[in-house]
C-alpha cells in the first residue's frame, strides 16, 4: 500500500473536524442562512477567513498531519505546511486566494467525509497557496534544470547493449517478439508495413494521439502474444490524463503515459505513484530526443517513484519523441539510456519493448526481491545470523530520504518472526546504498558494540544485500555491467564529478590530540558499571519502546560523500543493510526541555565513548542522528548505584533484549578513524574532505581544517542552537527561519555567519532573544554557558581539549537540575 494512504487509513479523521463544523454552524446561525455547503458563497471575506483559520487549526491537531510529509519541500510534516498556510492568512494579505479553499471546506462539512479526498485537497491547497506558480523565465528555467540535474545525477545516453542487459533475461521474449512481429505484417491490412511503419500512427505525433495509439497497439500486441505467455501479467499501458490523478499529484508531477499494475489500480480509480511500473514521456518533436527536456521530465517521474516506493531498487522508463524511442533506467547513481530507434523503421524492437515491459517480473522492473511477503501480506526479510536463518517482519517505515541519487537511506521498524510485539523491543533495519570506498557501517557498529561503547546504537547484524546470488551494486548488478563510457553523451569530465582536488587545506589551529586515556569518562567523573553512564543527564537503563527513529529531515543530506571519486562514470554504490537493537526518536521530539538536555548529554557521552574506545569520529552530528528513548521504566535506577569494576555480567546485560539506551547516536555512515600525528590510518582524500550535515558543521571544518573530535563537539552546540530556533514544545517546526539559509550557503559564507553568531556575548544574546522559539527562551542562559565552553573567550579552541566533553555535560547537567529554569506551564 502507498505509505501515504496507509497513514491516512490508520489515522482516520473521525470527529477531529467537529470543532470546525460547529464554528461553521455558528456562523450560519448568526447570519441567518441555511447551514449547507452553499452557505460558503454567502460569507464575507472576514467570516470566510475566520472559518478557514478554524479549519486549519482543527486539521493541525489530527494525527495524520504529523505523520504525512510536508508537500511544499520546505521541510517538516504536513502540519508545518498547515501552520505556514495559517500564518499567511494575516488580515493584511490581500493577495491570498480565499476562494481556492472553498471546495476543501465544502468537503469538510459534507455529511460523509472522504478522508483520502480531504487530505488530497489539503495537500493541493498548501502547495498552490504557499508555493504559487512562477513565470518560467529563461533564468528560472536554467535554475530548474540545474536542480533537476543535481537531483537526478549523471545521465548517460546512447549506451550499446542496453536492450540485451535489461530485456535479455525475460524468458521467451525474443522468440515471441519475432513471431508476433511476423503476424503484424500479415494480412490485407497489416498492422505494420515496411514502407509506412505502424498502421494508425499519428503523422503529427501529437501527444494525445500518441497516447491513444500506444494504448490500442499495446493491447493488440499482448493479445497476439497470448499463446507464448499463458500466465496473465495484469499489466497495461494506459494514458494517465490529469483527471486520473489524485488532486495532490496534479499540480506539478504527473506521468502522462505508462505501464500500470492493474491489480493495484482499477481503471476508474485515481492513480498514485505506487501504481506506476514503467513511466513514459511523449514529445511531438523528434529533436526533443537529443535535448534534456524529455530526459529531465522522465527523470522527475522516476525520482517520484523511487521516493514513494521504498522497495524499488531502480526504475525503467521510456521516451518517445516523434517516432524516436529510447529506454531508460534510473537508480542511485543517476540515469542511463539506450540508443535511439525509430519505431516505424524498427518495428521488431518496438514489439520486443512493449512485450518486455508487459512480461518482466517485478524484480526485473526494479523491485527488491529480498523483501518478501510474510504469511501472504506483511513484508519481511531473511538474514543469516549465528548460523541460522531469521525472518524479520517489517512493521512500518519510520525514516526515508526521498531523493534519487545518493544513499537513499530507509529505516524500517521490525521484529523477529515469532517474537511477541507487545513485549519484545523492536529492531531497526537500515537499508542504504553506500560508496564501496567507505568503511562498512555495520563493521564499525559491531566494533563499537564489542568494545562496550555506550550510547551508540547497538549492533545486531549487517550484510551486503544479495540479488541473483551476487552483491547488489549499481554498476554490475543493477546496470548489468553496462559501460557508461561507451555512451554517445559521455565526456570524461561530465556528470556529478566532484570538483578538482582543492589545494591542501590550511593546517588546523589545533595541534594533534594526545592519545585518548583508557577511561571513557573525563577526569571529573567516575566510570559506571559496564560502560553505562552513572550520570542521570547522560544515560539511564531503559526498556526499549515504540518510539520512532524517524522525523522530518529538515537539513539536507550530509555535505559530502567520500573524496577521491575522479569521474562519475567510475562511481558505484553497494546495497547494504544494518540492523540495530536500539530504537528511538530524534531528540527534538523530546517530551520536555529537561529530557532534551538529558538526551544531549547522553549523546555527548556516547561520542566520547566511541572516540576513546575505538578512535572513531562520528563526523555527522545533526538533529536526526541524536536519538532519545523515553518509553522506559523511570523508576529503574539500580544501575546508578553500581560499583565501579563490577562488570561480571556486562556481556549478558548488553545482550538483554529488555535493555535500550535512553539516548544514543546513530548513523556511522561518514565515521572514520581520527588521524593522529605519526599514526597514519586515513587517506589524503579523507583528510581533505568535508563531511557532515552543513547546518551543523563546525567552523573549522567549513574552513577546511582536518576533522577532529573538537569539531564534532562544536556540532553538538549547533544542534542545540538549531533546535531552539526551529522547534516548539511538541517538536514541530515553527516554519522557515533566517537560519535556513545555512543549509545551502557556501562554506566560507556559512563560516562567517557562524562566527558572527557566537563571536560576541552581547550579540549572541540578542540573536537568541530574537530567534529562540517561546518554548526554548528559558534555555538562553544555559545555551550561552555552553557557548562559552565551546568558544572560550568568544574564540575557537586553539588546541584539542578532551576535558571539553565533561565541561559541556556539566553545563547541561546544571541546567537539567535547575527545576525553576526547566518548569514552565507544565513543561519540564
Amino acid at each position: 500500500m502507498d505509505p501515504r494512504l496507509e497513514i491516512i487509513n490508520n489515522n482516520p479523521i473521525g470527529k477531529g473536524l467537529d470543532a470546525f463544523r460547529a464554528s461553521f454552524s455558528s456562523v450560519c446561525e448568526d447570519g441567518k442562512i441555511p447551514c449547507t455547503p452553499d452557505a460558503l458563497g454567502q460569507l464575507d471575506q472576514d467570516e470566510l477567513r475566520k472559518l478557514i483559520r478554524a479549519f486549519l487549526r482543527a486539521v493541525q491537531n489530527l494525527a495524520a498531519a504529523d505523520l504525512l510529509p510536508a508537500w511544499t519541500g520546505l521541510g517538516g510534516s504536513l502540519r508545518a505546511d498547515l501552520l505556514r498556510l495559517e500564518l499567511s492568512l494575516s488580515s493584511d494579505d490581500d493577495d491570498f486566494d480565499l476562494d481556492r479553499i472553498k471546495p476543501l471546506l465544502k468537503s469538510a462539512i459534507a455529511d460523509t467525509l472522504d478522508d483520502a479526498d480531504i487530505w488530497d485537497q489539503i495537500q493541493t491547497v498548501v502547495t498552490e497557496s504557499i508555493l504559487p506558480p512562477r513565470p518560467i523565465t529563461s533564468e528560472h528555467g536554467k535554475d530548474v534544470d540545474k536542480v533537476l540535474r543535481n537531483e537526478l545525477g549523471a545521465l548517460y545516453v546512447g549506451i550499446p547493449r542496453f536492450r540485451e542487459a535489461f530485456f535479455g533475461r525475460v524468458a521467451g521474449l525474443e522468440t515471441a517478439s519475432e513471431a508476433v512481429f511476423q503476424k503484424c505484417m500479415e494480412g490485407s491490412e497489416p498492422l505494420f508495413n515496411n514502407n509506412n511503419g505502424w498502421s494508425g500512427w499519428p503523422a503529427d505525433a501529437q501527444q494525445n494521439a500518441v497516447y491513444s495509439w500506444l494504448t490500442k497497439v499495446s493491447e493488440k500486441l499482448v493479445t497476439l502474444a497470448e499463446e507464448y505467455k499463458s500466465t496473465p501479467t495484469h499489466r497495461e499501458i494506459i494514458s494517465l490524463r490529469p483527471n486520473k490523478w489524485t488532486r495532490a499529484y496534479t499540480a506539478e508531477h504527473k506521468v502522462d503515459v505508462g505501464f500500470l499494475d492493474v491489480r493495484r489500480a482499477k481503471k476508474d480509480c485515481k492513480y498514485h505513484w505506487t501504481h506506476i511500473l514503467v513511466p513514459g514521456e511523449v514529445k511531438s518533436n523528434p529533436s526533443a530526443d537529443t535535448t534534456p527536456e524529455a530526459w529531465l521530465d522522465l527523470g522527475t517521474y522516476a525520482r517520484k517513484i523511487l521516493a514513494t516506493i521504498d522497495t524499488r531498487r531502480f526504475v525503467l522508463g521510456f521516451t518517445i519523441c516523434g517516432s524516436l524511442m529510447r529506454i531508460w533506467e534510473f537508480d542511485r547513481l543517476g540515469g542511463i539510456a539506450s540508443e535511439q530507434f525509430d519505431i516505424n523503421k524498427d518495428g521488431l524492437q518496438f514489439v520486443s519493448t512493449v512485450l518486455g515491459f508487459h512480461w518482466m517480473s517485478r524484480e526485473e522492473l526494479g523491485f527488491d526481491p529480498t523483501i518478501m511477503a510474510a504469511n501472504g501480506s506483511r513484508p519481511c526479510i531473511e538474514i543469516e545470523r549465528n548460523g541460522s536463518t531469521e525472518r524479520l517482519i517489517i512493521d512500518e517505515t519510520i525514516h526515508r530520504i526521498r531523493g534519487t541519487v545518493g544513499r537513499a537511506t530507509t529505516c524500517w521498524r521490525a521484529h523477529r518472526e515469532g517474537d511477541p510485539q507487545t513485549t519484545t523491543p523492536p529492531l531497526v533495519i537500515k537499508d542504504s546504498w553506500q560508496y564501496p570506498e567507505r568503511d562498512e557501517e555495520g563493521e564499525l557498529l559491531r566494533e563499537a558494540t564489542d568494545q562496550g561503547v555506550v550510547n551508540v546504537a547497538r549492533y545486531y547484524h549487517h550484510e551486503t544485500v544479495q540479488v541473483d546470488g551476487t552483491d547488489d551494486d549499481i554498476r554490475d548488478n543493477v546496470r548489468r555491467g553496462l559501460d557508461v563510457t561507451t555512451a554517445t553523451t559521455y565526456q570524461p569530465a561530465e556528470g556529478l564529478m566532484p570538483p578538482p582536488p582543492p589545494p591542501p587545506p590550511p593546517p588546523s589551529t589545533m595541534p594533534p590530540p594526545p592519545p585518548p586515556p583508557p577511561s571513557i569518562i573525563a577526569s571529573d567523573e567516575q566510570p559506571s558499571r559496564g560502560g553505562r553512564s552513572s550520570s542521570r543527564i547522560a544515560s539511564k537503563k531503559r526498556s526499549s519502546s515504540s518510539s520512532q527513529i524517524g522525523g522530518a529531515p529538515l537539513p539536507p543530506p550530509p555535505a559530502s560523500d567520500p573524496a577521491g571519486v575522479v569521474d562519475a562514470a567510475l562511481s558505484n554504490r553497494v546495497h547494504r543493510r544494518v540492523i540495530l537493537r536500539d530504537c528511538g526518536k530524534p531528540i527534538y521530539k523530546a517530551s520536555s526541555r529537561s529530557a532534551l538536555l538529558d538526551a544531549l548529554g547522553g549523546c555527548i557521552e556516547g561520542h566520547e565513548s566511541l572516540w576513546r574506545k575505538t578512535g572513531l569520529l562520528h563526523k555527522d552530528i545533526s538533529i536526526n542522528n541524536l536519538m532519545i528513548n523515553e518509553e522506559g521504566d523511570d523508576d529503574d535506577d539500580d544501575d546508578d548505584d553500581d560499583v565501579e569494576g563490577d562488570d561480571d555480567d556486562d556481556d549478558d546485560d548488553d545482550d538483554d533484549d529488555d535493555f535500550s539506551w535512553y539516548s544514543f547516536l546513530i548513523d556511522l555512515d561518514l565515521a572514520s578513524r581520527e588521524h593522529r600525528e605519526g599514526g597514519g590510518g586515513i587517506s589524503e582524500g579523507a583528510k581533505k574532505s568535508k563531511t557532515g550535515t552543513k547546518a551543523f558543521m563546525a567552523i573549522g571544518v567549513l574552513l577546511g581544517e582536518q576533522h577532529s573530535f573538537m569539531h564534532d563537539l562544536e556540532s553538538f552546540f549547533w544542534v542545540l542552537f538549531w533546535i531552539c530556533t526551529h522547534y516548539d514544545a511538541q517538536g514541530n517546526e515553527i516554519g522557515p527561519t533566517e537560519f535556513d539559509s545555512w543549509k545551502c550557503e557556501s562554506d566560507h559564507k556559512l563560516a562567517r555567519s557562524k562566527v558572527g553568531t557566537i563571536g560576541e556575548e552581547s550579540v549572541f544574546l540578542k540573536i537568541a532573544e530574537e530567534s529562540f522559539t517561546p518554548y526554548y527562551q528559558p534555555l538562553i542562559p544555559s545555551v550561552n554557558k555552553l557557548r562559552k565552553k565551546v568558544f572560550p573567550g568568544d574564540k575557537r579552541w586553539k588546541r584539542p581539549e578532551p576535558k571539553l566533553y565533561s565541561a559541556m555535560r556539566k553545563v547541561l547537567r546544571e541546567a537539567w537540575e535547575d527545576r525553576e529554569l526547566m518548569s514552565d506551564g507544565g513543561y519540564f
